[in-house]
């Protein structure tokens, strides 16, 4: 089912599947996941790859599930930035309670999705757990250059304009990403990556699951973007999803 979902202003594209089993939603969770940035221009129909999205969770872990577009992507309205996706899936939690779809809210974000889940899970109560898949741990390295990379969002299609590069480096500078991750206290949180990523982001994620309280972290012999798509990313998240939730 189609949403549209309001973010201080901001109307997000989104998609809502239900569980199949009935299930009474008090003391249960929900779903809420984005994919965050698409990964190519041959990505056209955002919204069918979201409600796939929804779908494939919703079945996987029977819950009910919203995938969200984030502010500047697809059909969604507002401008790309990093505090515009926490607000966004803050958001879309609070959406996902207040409509009754479960007590409770587990966030599961792609790529660079995977740092805004964080973010949005510190500082949201409503969200129990977070998944940050394929995190794009790359935007913390010294040779990271902020404007190629918005050129490169605005080739996908990204509302990117009135984003400066510089605007977009200081929200990176502001993210202390061994102390943020502390204060998500006892929510747990797994972490999944590519192993062709680079030695320096899989040694990040290493270090951020040692500075977390409950982290688990995971490693895949694959291509980052193939993260998307890769069955043993479900099977593995599915796990984690039983074992906490």
């Amino acid at each position: 089912m189609k949403l549209n979902i309001e973010s201080d202003g901001r109307i997000l594209a989104a998609y809502l599947h239900k569980a199949q089993k009935p299930q009474n939603t008090q003391g249960t969770s929900a779903l809420v996941a984005a994919f965050g940035t698409p990964v190519g221009t041959n990505i056209l129909d955002r919204g069918h790859l979201d409600a796939e999205l929804a779908e494939r969770l919703s079945n996987a872990t029977n819950s009910n599930c919203i995938s969200v577009s984030l502010s500047g992507v697809g059909d969604s309205g507002g401008i790309f930035s990093l505090t515009n996706w926490t607000e966004d899936l803050i958001s879309v939690a609070q959406y996902a309670i207040t409509e009754g779809l479960g007590s409770r809210v587990v966030l599961v974000g792609y790529e660079l999705a995977a740092i805004s889940v964080v973010m949005a899970a510190i500082e949201s109560e409503s969200v129990a757990g977070v998944a940050s898949i394929d995190p794009a741990l790359y935007i913390f390295e010294e040779d990271f250059d902020p404007e190629s990379y918005l050129k490169l969002l605005e080739g996908f299609r990204v509302n990117v304009k009135a984003t400066v590069a510089s605007n977009f480096q200081a929200e990176i500078a502001s993210i202390d990403t061994f102390e943020q991750v502390k204060l998500l206290a006892e929510k747990p949180w797994m972490i999944i990556v590519a192993q062709e990523r680079t030695e320096s982001n899989l040694r990040v994620s290493r270090e951020l699951v040692a500075s977390a309280q409950r982290a688990e972290l995971h490693r895949i012999i694959a291509a980052g973007d193939g993260l998307r798509a890769d069955p043993r990313v479900l099977a593995i998240l599915m796990g984690w999803y039983d074992r906490e939730f």
